[in-house]
């Protein structure tokens, strides 16, 4: 895959992550979105394999997961057709995929540094609302 950007999936790491749930139980996508979501402040540190793109990935596949969500997000991510949607995804899955993404929307990380930095209106700032939009929404 060329295409890179902000937009959840519109990268090679994000078609990787699509790739590793679609080959995995419903307990074992849970297990690794909790895993991306709960270390998004651990990412730099030896030892933790994921990155930023990942946890707005991680995010993005947990949105499109709650009821209403793969609407919400109808119009962002680039193979979002082709994520998984996760039967169960539970309250506390939801307000860690919220958690992560607000720290990739502070700036002095990757991410934002890369995708959102003086284009507050730009791609990235306007997937990573949506998604946490629907997020918000479905914790009530």
């Amino acid at each position: 895959m060329a295409t890179w950007g902000p937009a959840p999936f519109a990268s090679d790491s994000g078609q990787d992550l699509l790739d590793l749930l679609a080959g995995s139980t419903d307990d074992e996508r849970r297990a690794m979105l909790r895993e991306i979501l709960v270390g998004a402040s651990r990412i730099g540190e030896r030892g933790f394999d994921w990155f930023e793109q990942d946890v707005v990935d991680a995010a993005a596949v947990v949105a499109l997961s709650v009821p209403g969500g793969a609407k919400q997000l109808d119009d962002i991510g680039h193979g979002a057709e082709a994520a998984v949607v996760i039967s169960g995804v539970d309250v506390q899955l939801r307000a860690q995929a919220l958690a992560g993404l607000e720290l990739m929307l502070r700036p002095g990380n990757d991410w934002y540094d890369t995708w959102i930095d003086g284009e507050e209106d730009g791609e990235g700032a306007r997937a990573a609302h949506v998604i946490a939009a629907a997020l918000r929404s479905s914790l009530g």
